[in-house]
């Protein structure tokens, strides 16, 4: 198993190289583009996506009503 260390003390860890190679391609095929980003939340397009079903949990009445 291959490990790589960054200097924030992040570890990713890949059991296949090949496997993650073939993945990331043909997810940049499918995305076009991926991007790491520090607070994720915070980008427009994700953030206008809907709610936070854990910091915002839906009352039973609006799950029946949904």
């Amino acid at each position: 198993m291959n490990s790589n260390f960054f200097d924030d003390g992040l570890e990713l860890s890949f059991a296949k190289k090949r496997r993650f190679a073939i993945d990331l391609e043909l997810s940049l095929r499918r995305f076009s583009k991926v991007r790491f980003l520090v607070k994720p939340v915070s980008v427009r397009p994700i953030l206008e996506i809907g709610h936070d079903a854990l910091l915002e949990p839906m009352t039973v009445v609006d799950l029946l009503k949904a």
